[in-house]
């Protein structure tokens, strides 16, 4: 009796593990990216260069429908070679909307759209940006920051008590609103800049981030900042898109 207890109990525990590994399993499926969303239609081939250094870079080769390219002439340089790339894709679905279609983007005001900006000339972290995004004084450093206490869209908000004396830093912070993230070493992962509400008729966001898949790639996700309840929505979006761009084509 004992020893038909014991087999029992194996076998149920046997059983439990191999289920636990069945759902593990298809629930990463079920996650994987559906590069579909992001590809409808006809794709043409083109190079970015991904930068490793000043000088230093490897080219890739990215698959995407031309019509969904914004601006593919101007994030190229006379020598040809390109360091970005300009998409816009609906924040709900994260289907990419036609630069020409002018009809969605009248209809919704740009409320329901977020800009991608994949820029591949950005091998520095994030946090050497800083002061651009702070709208800080030119030359000043990106450290000296200080917690407001405040959060905006899942970022800490910051701000620099020795600009206060400096009236452009002083007139800029009174329109703009500067947060950051941080991974579990204390390292700024994200920087997110917002509009002031009341300080522009159209208020905007904009969230900047490292993408590391295939090279050191800067992001930039632009929203309207009604639209940022759904800001960790458009950056998953972006970031599958981003990642489908060098996926093979099946």
């Amino acid at each position: 009796m004992k020893r038909f207890a014991n087999k029992f109990i194996k076998s149920r525990i046997a059983g439990i593990i191999y289920f636990s590994i069945f759902v593990f399993i298809s629930d990463y499926s079920s996650h994987a990216t559906n590069c579909e969303i992001y590809r409808e239609g006809e794709l043409i081939s083109g190079e970015l260069q991904v930068f490793s250094d000043w000088n230093k870079y490897k080219t890739v080769t990215i698959k995407y429908r031309p019509e969904y390219h914004v601006s593919p002439v101007s994030l190229c340089a006379l020598d040809e070679r390109c360091t970005g790339a300009l998409f816009k894709f609906d924040i709900q679905s994260g289907k990419p909307i036609p630069s020409d279609d002018l009809d969605y983007m009248r209809n919704v005001y740009g409320y329901t759209h977020a800009s991608l900006l994949i820029n591949s000339h950005a091998w520095f972290p994030v946090v050497r940006r800083l002061p651009t995004y702070a709208l800080r004084p030119a030359g000043a450093s990106f450290e000296g920051y200080e917690f407001t206490g405040e959060t905006l869209g899942g970022h800490r908000l910051i701000f620099y008590p020795d600009d206060e004396d400096v009236l452009s830093a002083a007139n800029a912070r009174k329109k703009e609103e500067v947060g950051i993230r941080l991974d579990n070493k204390g390292d700024v992962v994200s920087v997110l800049s917002c509009n002031r509400i009341g300080a522009y008729p159209n208020p905007n966001c904009s969230y900047f981030s490292q993408f590391e898949e295939f090279g050191p790639i800067l992001l930039t996700i632009a929203i309207n900042r009604k639209q940022l309840p759904n800001l960790q929505k458009a950056i998953q979006h972006a970031e599958a898109f981003t990642s489908c761009l060098t996926q093979p084509v099946e």
